[in-house]
């Protein structure tokens, strides 16, 4: 389910905190290579095959530490 809102990523930090709009037992994703949209996903996907595959790509590209949002670096299109 695509979210009411979504934008590309900026360095802002305040862009990060949007958690107030993501309903209990959902998480916030944003896709895309070069314009990332957001999407609003339901948490039990987290288990889905393909999803692990996602984030497997994830952590491949950014690693664990890495600060602010979950980024899925896969075309929108694709997602």
């Amino acid at each position: 389910r695509r979210s009411g809102s979504y934008s590309p990523l900026s360095g802002d930090k305040s862009s990060y905190s949007r958690t107030a709009d993501v309903p209990r037992g959902y998480l916030a994703v944003y896709v895309g290579e070069q314009h990332q949209e957001r999407f609003i996903v339901p948490t039990n996907h987290l288990h889905h095959p393909i999803f692990k595959v996602l984030l497997k790509k994830c952590e491949e590209k950014f690693g664990f530490c890495h600060q602010g949002p979950l980024q899925i670096p896969c075309p929108v299109d694709l997602f």
